[in-house]
């Protein structure tokens, strides 16, 4: 597969929003789930092995206190949010989920399985094809419908094809 030609912005007609708008800003924000002892991005260059407690802690922060202080912040702003959701959020953070869905506004975008063991790098295409439907079906079993859309986590894409 090739990318698409190149196209220079000064080459293209003016990009026109609804409304005359000049910007457009989408909220988004993602609740993940890291696997504790399993290897995956690090925040910082890595102080020991496997379980390390510095990398841990700063995701886990956000789980606990950091999302508390966006859900209030957008409830004060009055704008919603897509929440970019990790499917095992919804296993192992039920107090996050009922926030989530106090807000129907609110729209969930499934963001895989986990944030560390279930990258979609390298995966074959039946693979991750069932790793999408695992990550999905645990998120309509969580809302009650089938989300649309899919980003997968830590920019793990697979190859085109």
């Amino acid at each position: 597969m090739r990318p698409p030609p190149y196209s220079a912005i000064v080459d293209r007609p003016p990009l026109r929003w609804p409304g005359g708008a000049r910007v457009a800003v989408w909220p988004m924000l993602a609740i993940e789930h890291f696997v504790w002892g399993e290897p995956g991005t690090t925040l910082q260059p890595l102080l020991t092995a496997h379980p390390e407690v510095a990398n841990w802690a700063w995701r886990d922060y956000g789980n606990r206190v950091g999302v508390w202080r966006l859900f209030d912040l957008f409830d004060s702003l009055d704008v919603p949010l897509t929440i970019c959701l990790n499917a095992e959020v919804c296993e192992h953070y039920p107090r996050i989920m009922a926030a989530i869905k106090d807000h129907p506004g609110w729209t969930v975008l499934p963001h895989g399985l986990n944030n560390n063991t279930a990258g979609h790098r390298g995966l074959g295409r039946d693979a991750e094809r069932a790793l999408i439907a695992r990550s999905l079906a645990i998120l309509e079993r969580s809302f009650g419908r089938m989300p649309k859309g899919f980003m997968v986590p830590n920019w793990s894409m697979t190859a085109p094809g």
